[in-house]
């Protein structure tokens, strides 16, 4: 209804159904534990609006989340942190910046929280933090008050991820896109093995829909 009013176009549409999809999948990568069942039933989508996630990438995107966010939650800390600007920036260092950069950059007030950022900005609770993080870490913002609210995905509505995750961050200075493991979770078997039982249910998921589909596997 809304893209017969010209309210919303067919590809606004598709991609906030894809955002929401991935972004919901994704959020499994931070649970440390949970019940799964697996039934072989047809999937039924419009693919008109809907086109399947990828499976390898929800796998390796959701295992560099995890590895980055003890680092990101170590500088964001929590929903109710405010970040502002760190002085001037002069066209040649904000010319470095990609346009998510600067439309986080450009929302950064000095009185937006955390929480209001990742609302406003459309990229969701890991992006924005991790781009929030990444500004501070090259010196463009900088926090001026600290968060000690949880950190809500907005689509789950979940404070993601727990404290104790957050705890394993590394000690020292902020390092927001490192992209080894952070220490104690590259050694805790609990969790690797948490993560290979994540890639077998989304294996055995996009199995079924190529199966509930009736169509050729898809490599």
């Amino acid at each position: 209804m809304l893209e017969d009013l010209e309210k919303v176009s067919h590809g606004d549409i598709a991609r906030a159904l894809g955002f929401q999809i991935q972004e919901t999948a994704l959020h499994l990568f931070f649970r440390d534990d949970g019940e799964y069942t697996f039934e072989r039933v047809p999937v039924h989508y419009d693919d008109a609006y809907v086109t399947p996630v990828n499976t390898e990438f929800l796998l390796m995107e959701g295992a560099r989340r995890v590895d980055e966010w003890p680092a990101i939650r170590k500088v964001v800390q929590g929903g109710n942190a405010v970040f502002t600007l760190a002085g001037d920036v002069d066209e040649e260092r904000r010319a470095s910046l990609g346009p998510t950069e600067l439309e986080v950059l450009a929302a950064v007030d000095g009185e937006r929280t955390v929480s209001a950022l990742v609302r406003t900005s459309g990229l969701g609770l890991f992006e924005t933090c991790r781009t929030l993080a990444d500004l501070a870490g090259q010196g463009f913002i900088e926090r001026t008050l600290a968060g000690s609210t949880p950190l809500k995905d907005p689509i789950s509505g979940d404070a993601l991820p727990s404290e104790s995750q957050a705890a394993v961050a590394p000690a020292g200075g902020p390092a927001p896109l490192a992209r080894a493991a952070a220490p104690g979770w590259s050694a805790d078997g609990s969790r690797r093995f948490l993560w290979m039982g994540m890639g077998a249910v989304l294996v055995a998921l996009s199995l079924a829909i190529w199966l509930g589909l009736g169509g050729p596997a898809v490599p």
